[in-house]
């Protein structure tokens, strides 16, 4: 069986060595983040269409949404939204970006693959906002050494 813990481990590979992006996890309630020195990255992994539902309530779609009317959320969000889900959820998490924000992008985890072909951007996210945060760098750094610290 599928969980969220395979799927993050391809994400964190993939983002790391295949985009040289600086990654980490569960950093500001996000699945993964990842940034490089231009932008900022956040992943949310559903492994569940009810799990993917449960995301039409969060605010945090609301704001990101609505970003230029907060510089204070601006500064605290990424440049780049992701949902990554496995391929029998492609057209719900298709239609679930449609209804929140047509900026987020889309990868698929496949899961009978080598680990270096594993994850697919399937749809590009599109820049939420241009503003470069160095919070959630800092965010992401400290989260690494925690993950370190007690490993």
């Amino acid at each position: 069986m599928i969980t969220s813990k395979h799927i993050k481990y391809a994400l964190l590979n993939y983002f790391r060595f295949n985009r040289q992006f600086v990654v980490g996890t569960e950093v500001n309630n996000a699945d993964v983040m990842a940034y490089s020195d231009k932008k900022t990255i956040e992943v949310e992994i559903k492994i569940s269409v009810g799990d993917l539902n449960k995301d039409k309530k969060k605010r945090k779609h609301y704001y990101l949404k609505n970003l230029l009317n907060d510089i204070y959320f601006t500064k605290r969000c990424p440049n780049l939204f992701y949902f990554c889900v496995l391929p029998e959820m492609e057209q719900q998490a298709r239609k679930l970006i449609y209804e929140l924000n047509l900026n987020y992008g889309l990868i698929i985890y496949y899961h009978d693959r080598c680990i270096s072909d594993k994850i697919k951007i399937i749809k590009r996210a599109k820049n939420l906002h241009d503003y470069y945060s160095l919070s959630i760098k800092d965010s992401i750094i400290k989260r690494i050494n925690y993950e370190l610290i007690n490993f």
